[in-house]
């Protein structure tokens, strides 16, 4: 997308400009009445699977195991770790629970109505171009209105992320996930720092049962961070849902 770059992107404006190739498209290849199974094949893409839903559980169920062993770290007050890491790596990762439980139960929500959707939205892009009254036009409008609500969890044309992961979190694991690989947990003297030795050269002086340890968490982080960057992708993609089916729309209505 050429506009849209964040889940607080869409609007009345964006998605004009981000559907109008999307309706040519669609004139190219679609006609009148549009198949079920056409119509399903081309959603598909953006579609919830299982390995999906089961990423974001994995993510879930790690985080809280993994800030315990944070503060088992931290309690140990070793002078190999760096407090000040270990307290901001626990303050990210406590922060992602809520997000990450309301974003696995939307998932849920998109994965046991997709397939239902092709069918729902069969019957009313089929009949948009052909209503006459104004009865009419009223009910079929606030089908389709019901097919945004849904996917974007708003009674507005916008995306409702704000109790979801979104780029704060998804920023967040990156960095932490980033800072694991880089030594983030383990104390540097003053003269490995001045040296700027990496962290290879850091791990040689530190026992073997620390190390175990931070690379432990560092391989839960890794796991949450799938989740959590899993959970952005089905998000961003109920955007592109919404432009693709906001396409058919303008294609239906001109």
């Amino acid at each position: 997308m050429l506009y849209i770059h964040s889940l607080r992107d869409l609007t009345q404006k964006t998605a004009d400009i981000e559907s109008t190739p999307i309706v040519r498209v669609i004139k190219d290849k679609f006609k009148l009445p549009i198949a079920e199974e056409k119509l399903k094949e081309h959603f598909s893409y953006l579609f919830v699977s299982d390995e999906d839903k089961q990423a974001i559980k994995n993510a879930l169920d790690l985080i809280e195991p993994t800030t315990q062993e944070i503060v088992k770290l931290a309690l140990t007050k070793d002078s190999d770790f760096e407090l000040i890491s270990l307290q901001r790596a626990y303050n990210i990762l406590k922060a992602m629970p809520e997000n990450l439980a309301k974003d696995l139960e939307f998932t849920e929500e998109i994965s046991s109505w997709q397939n239902q959707f092709a069918l729902e939205a069969v019957d009313v892009l089929n009949n948009l171009s052909s209503l006459k009254s104004k009865e009419e036009k009223i009910s079929y409008n606030k089908k389709l209105n019901e097919f945004f609500v849904k996917i974007l969890r708003s009674n507005e044309f916008r995306f409702n992320c704000q109790d979801i992961i979104n780029e704060v979190q998804l920023e967040a694991i990156k960095s932490l996930s980033e800072g694991m690989s880089e030594g983030f947990f383990l104390h540097r003297t003053l003269e490995e720092h001045m040296n700027n030795l990496k962290v290879e050269r850091v791990r040689v002086r530190i026992s073997a049962d620390k190390l175990a340890a931070v690379d432990n968490i560092a391989s839960n982080v890794e796991q949450i961070r799938r989740g959590i960057e899993t959970a952005y992708k089905i998000n961003m993609n109920m955007i592109n849902w919404s432009i693709l089916l906001y396409a058919y729309i303008r294609w239906l209505r001109n």
